[in-house]
């Protein structure tokens, strides 16, 4: 839940300066990705420069969840404590 004060600032943000922070954040997030997920990126919305505002949270959301997807594939699933060896 936003505060009312956010609410009211964003409320009074011009739909230019919207689109603007929106590829900037796109721009941003795409720098975490791997190669060929900026290029997947780009084959279904060509560049951040000509995603049409309606579809901009939908790419915002599409990205997010890729790089959160990645990472989890890169959290080591198996603990290992130093000093813990079977057999010692």
């Amino acid at each position: 839940m936003i505060s009312e004060k956010l609410y009211e600032r964003l409320l009074n943000v011009s739909p230019d300066r919207l689109e603007k922070l929106g590829r900037e954040k796109l721009r941003d997030l795409l720098t975490q990705c791997t190669e060929g997920q900026v290029q997947m990126f780009n084959k279904l919305y060509k560049s951040v420069d000509v995603i049409p505002l309606d579809k901009m949270n939908c790419a915002l959301n599409q990205v997010e969840r890729t790089i959160a997807k990645y990472n989890k594939k890169l959290e080591p699933t198996v603990e290992y404590n130093e000093g813990t060896r079977e057999g010692s």
